[in-house]
């Protein structure tokens, strides 16, 4: 097949399964020793919010899927990129991941820091951030804590009747919120 285009945009969804699937290799071992009934490593979803939200609830009926399915990383699409930059033979990008493990409904604020945030989340989300800037396939400026630019919330209680309603799950899951992670894709010809 012969073609007149010179740029064809990233595939973001599967650049960013890559780093995820780097990201569970690195900590497979760690989290399966946290005995929390983690025995896989990191999973990956991408989708728009309500389709993510709908698959975690196909796949809540099976009784064993929270060992398998978390702790997980999900890429939120729509996916917006600027391709207007003369300067940057590539695509600028923002996005949107939630970071999430299961948690208890009953728990309080200090128990999910104890057992949610400071032993999964935060590191799910440093060697996440640490990958991501590692990768060849993303360039840019990277922080003096060398991340891209991003907003960081934790949100205690994701889940069902409780917690904040913007990303609500269908499950008792704590997260990591990145919003806005400011990223370049250059044109792969460039790589």
């Amino acid at each position: 097949m012969s073609t007149s285009y010179q740029f064809l945009p990233p595939d973001i969804p599967d650049i960013i399964s890559d780093i995820v699937t780097q990201v569970s290799d690195n900590l497979t071992s760690y989290l399966q020793n946290l005995d929390r009934g983690m025995n896989t490593g990191v999973t990956f979803k991408h989708d728009t919010w309500m389709k993510i939200q709908e698959a975690i609830l196909k796949e809540k009926e099976n009784l064993d899927y929270k060992n398998k399915q978390y702790p997980m990383v999900m890429l939120i699409e729509d996916i917006q990129q600027d391709v207007s930059d003369s300067d940057f033979n590539g695509v600028k990008a923002k996005l949107d991941l939630l970071i999430v493990c299961p948690s208890k409904a009953d728990y309080y604020g200090e128990e999910r820091r104890v057992n949610s945030y400071v032993p999964v989340l935060r590191p799910i989300y440093a060697e996440l951030m640490t990958e991501i800037a590692k990768s060849m396939y993303i360039k840019g400026y990277l922080g003096r804590n060398g991340y891209y630019k991003h907003q960081y919330r934790e949100m205690y209680n994701m889940g069902t009747n409780e917690g904040r309603t913007a990303y609500k799950l269908p499950d008792y899951l704590d997260g990591i919120e990145v919003r806005d992670l400011d990223l370049w894709f250059p044109n792969p010809t460039n790589c």
